[in-house]
């Protein structure tokens, strides 16, 4: 053991993978053609493809079609060399379930610094949406439980005359 590392983890790319595969997140390398060339164990359990299902498949299979063009958008930009933090937007499973995900996306470079693809994380972000929608639901119903009965006057027109009718709310 050196430096706390067995000899086994000292290969690179061993650690790396070790990385990847400990994920909670999909982790999914693509290729400059929107082909996916990797994919982590998280990214089968949240996308429900094997690997051997996807590789060499178009990412936009993970994306409803209505976004599709999202996808160019992001390939223009990865190409620019930017990366993309943690943008909110849907994804669609294996079965065409579709949930909201955070996604960050970062180029992947060669040894001479040119880009050969990317690396795209997914976090599936179903309960962090759900928990925001009932805590704003449970905001929307204390402030009308704070309002006092206050009388509510509905006025009706009949024969061409108001009525006017008290109703407490």
């Amino acid at each position: 053991m050196a430096n706390g590392i067995t000899t086994n983890w000292q290969n690179t790319d061993n650690w790396y993978r070790a990385m990847i595969e400990s994920s909670e997140d999909a982790i999914i390398g693509k290729d400059l053609h929107g082909r996916v060339a990797n994919w982590n164990s998280a990214a089968e359990q949240m996308l429900r493809y094997t690997e051997q299902e996807i590789l060499g498949q178009p990412i936009t299979k993970l994306i409803p079609k209505v976004l599709h063009s999202e996808e160019k958008v992001i390939l223009g930009r990865i190409l620019q060399g930017d990366q993309i933090q943690h943008y909110e937007t849907i994804r669609r499973r294996k079965d065409e379930d579709e949930f909201p995900a955070s996604i960050s996306i970062s180029p992947i470079r060669c040894p001479q610094g040119n880009i050969i693809g990317a690396t795209k994380i997914i976090r599936d972000i179903s309960k962090r949406k759900a928990a925001d929608l009932l805590s704003k639901d449970n905001r929307f119903r204390a402030l009308f439980e704070t309002i006092p009965p206050t009388p509510v006057f509905i006025l009706r027109w009949s024969n061409r005359r108001p009525k006017c009718r008290r109703r407490e709310l």
